[in-house]
């Protein structure tokens, strides 16, 4: 595979390796091409049939199968948990379904007791846990973990695969998996998933790639691999051909450079890397674009001046670098999917009714999640607010949903039943609003958020930037040292929001 990237098309000569498959392989956020390890890659894909046999246990695919495929039993096992939700389908010991990612099973010693389904150690009347049972048969880390679950009582247990939001195995998961963390070579740039974003041709950012890596064929690079060049910039004849030189401090690179506006300090220690990573701390795409595109016209001149001894004037090169980007839209970067603009809500819109903003924090120190929300009239006058804490998982997007399932079920009992929901969180905004299927516990709460949403005359759930949702911020980040419902008068910590 190696071979067949470096070596030219149509060539009958082995080429030069520039970089390992190893190296190649690493994500692109790192430096790397971000190809794949063949034989990860394959245990991963391995890993979706093996997903299918636990999620599907009676398709005839699982049947057919389920011998075929044991090489990805150690993957699995190493990512599936259990949801539990009514706890009738989960055992207390053996089944992974705690949230401690390196140990999700039950540590206290089962001696002479049963192994009963969890749904034993919950609360008959509440759906909740009971917690004098938990410290009565379990360790205090097992209890900690154990309250740690999120209680879904009107949910089934379910397999879900906990290296995903949505609670589903793919390859692409699997595989990092395998892979393990990866860490970033030290090459003096660090801006490499902005650099793959640039909306040009992947060639272009190939060329780049390489030169920012090191690895472009020029005369110096050459001669490090064994040939024996004389090393002169084919352009100028001035200097030695080096990256460096080639693309930044060459005669005709400085005239490119400053007819796109660029402009170039040769330094102390100066070079490409520094060169082009100051570029991208001050330049919008549409200007990386033509950037980018420089250093492409830059590389395409050097070539066919080796190859064809011809020399374009710089004057023609800029043009062609400000046609090709005039001519190569953004929109060939291809569909992304972005939260909505910020606009400003909660004071005058959606008509009559009320407006409720909520927010959630993180306390890892004690293991909890705090949420708060305040409730506006259309004006954007306080009429109440509330906060709390639960134990929890400290997980931002799963603690985000709790938030909105608490805030619903507070506007209920409150007998709100025509509002319009915010919240600063995008992703548990649109997973209420459009229904997909998700297996993890994240799912289980939206699955609930759902189900309150039936108990309101008129609701609408929408997204809120942060910096709008300032109040119901400090609510839930107050949750840990003050609890409370303020009714008609908001307590002292958020008075100044409202002047």
């Amino acid at each position: 595979m190696n071979s067949f990237w470096w070596t030219s098309k149509g060539s009958s000569s082995t080429g030069i390796r520039w970089m390992s498959w190893n190296r190649l392989s690493v994500p692109k956020k790192f430096g790397g091409m971000g190809f794949k390890q063949l034989h990860s890659f394959n245990v991963a894909m391995l890993g979706k049939q093996g997903w299918r046999l636990l999620t599907q246990p009676d398709a005839l695919v699982s049947r057919v199968f389920k011998a075929s495929i044991l090489k990805a039993q150690p993957l699995i096992r190493q990512g599936v948990r259990r949801r539990v939700g009514n706890g009738r389908n989960t055992l207390v010991w053996g089944s992974p379904w705690l949230l401690d990612s390196d140990n999700p099973t039950i540590m206290t010693d089962q001696q002479f007791m049963p192994n009963f389904p969890v749904n034993f150690l919950k609360d008959p009347v509440t759906g909740g846990w009971n917690e004098s049972l938990l410290h009565s048969y379990f360790n205090a880390r097992d209890v900690m973990e154990i309250l740690r679950v999120p209680s879904c009582p009107s949910r089934e247990d379910l397999w879900f695969w906990s290296r995903s939001p949505h609670g589903h195995y793919s390859v692409k998961d699997g595989y990092r998996l395998l892979q393990g963390e990866v860490v970033a070579e030290s090459t003096g740039f660090s801006a490499w998933n902005k650099l793959w974003r640039i909306p040009v041709e992947t060639k272009v950012k190939v060329v780049i790639w390489r030169a920012l890596r090191g690895i472009s064929p020029t005369i110096s690079s050459l001669n490090s691999k064994g040939m024996e060049l004389d090393n002169l910039c084919p352009i100028c004849g001035e200097e030695g051909e080096t990256t460096d030189h080639i693309f930044v401090f060459c005669s005709y690179a400085l005239a490119i450079w400053e007819g796109v506006g660029a402009q170039v300090s040769r330094v102390a220690g100066g070079s490409f890397i520094h060169f082009f990573e100051g570029l991208f701390g001050s330049r919008s795409m549409g200007e990386l674009k033509v950037i980018a595109y420089a250093v492409w016209a830059l590389w395409k001149t050097r070539n066919a001046t080796v190859w064809d001894g011809r020399v374009s004037l710089p004057a023609v090169t800029i043009r062609l670098i400000k046609s090709l980007a005039e001519r190569w839209p953004d929109s060939r970067l291809g569909h992304q999917l972005t939260p909505p603009s910020c606009s400003i809500l909660g004071q005058q819109s959606s008509g009559q009714v009320q407006h409720c903003f909520v927010d959630a924090a993180l306390f890892p120190q004690v293991g909890e999640v705090g949420f708060g929300a305040v409730l506006l009239d259309p004006g954007g006058r306080f009429v109440e607010a509330f906060n709390g804490t639960i134990l929890c998982s400290q997980d931002p997007l799963l603690a985000e949903a709790i938030a909105v399932r608490e805030a619903l079920a507070w506007l209920k009992r409150e007998a709100c039943l025509e509002v319009q929901l915010f919240s600063d969180s995008w992703m548990v905004v649109n997973a209420i609003n459009h229904v997909t299927v998700s297996r993890s516990y994240f799912g289980s709460i939206i699955e609930e958020c759902r189900l309150f949403l039936s108990s309101f005359r008129s609701i609408c759930i929408s997204h809120v930037c942060r910096d709008l949702n300032g109040v119901a911020h400090v609510l839930a980040r107050r949750a840990v040292a003050q609890l409370g419902v303020w009714e008609y008068v908001p307590p002292d910590f958020i008075v100044s929001h409202f002047n």
